[in-house]
């Protein structure tokens, strides 16, 4: 971190325990960006005409990409920001990555206990092969009966 965050903080030096309440308040925001990886698995499901959508609210959560009809959810989980097990030691998390584990769970919980097929797929996967990716997705369409109709 910076010694300056945000606008409002503009100039101002900052000790840990504020930067520590700045980044707590952060994990709460709902900032829409679409990441990088979601860009790819965007473009490929657009291109196979899966009819998903983008950002939706589903029940208290919003998966990157979902079909309320056919209760299917996708998540895109970053490497960092969901701590993939392939990468960090459950002794090594930060709290970012605490909190995100433990929001990932319950959302998991909730959606499936409503009846929602989930996929989830880490960065490394994506960026190794978006086409596999949404192969998978896809196949879950077709199991369906949604595809091809």
């Amino acid at each position: 971190w910076n010694e300056h965050i945000g606008d409002g903080n503009r100039g101002k030096k900052l000790d840990e325990e504020t930067k520590e309440k700045i980044r707590q308040k952060r994990l709460y925001q709902i900032i829409p960006k679409v990441t990088k990886i979601e860009k790819l698995i965007k473009e490929e499901v657009q291109k196979r005409k899966i009819p998903l959508e983008y950002n939706k609210h589903i029940l208290k959560c919003i998966p990157d990409f979902s079909n309320k009809e056919f209760k299917i959810v996708i998540f895109c989980d970053g490497d960092y920001w969901h701590g993939n097990p392939e990468k960090y030691l459950p002794q090594n998390l930060d709290n970012i990555q605490t909190h995100n584990i433990s929001y990932d769970i319950k959302n998991t919980e909730m959606l499936k206990k409503e009846g929602y097929k989930i996929l989830r797929f880490w960065e490394r996967e994506i960026n190794e092969s978006p086409q596999r990716c949404v192969d998978i997705i896809e196949r879950e369409f077709l199991v369906g009966g949604w595809l091809y109709e």
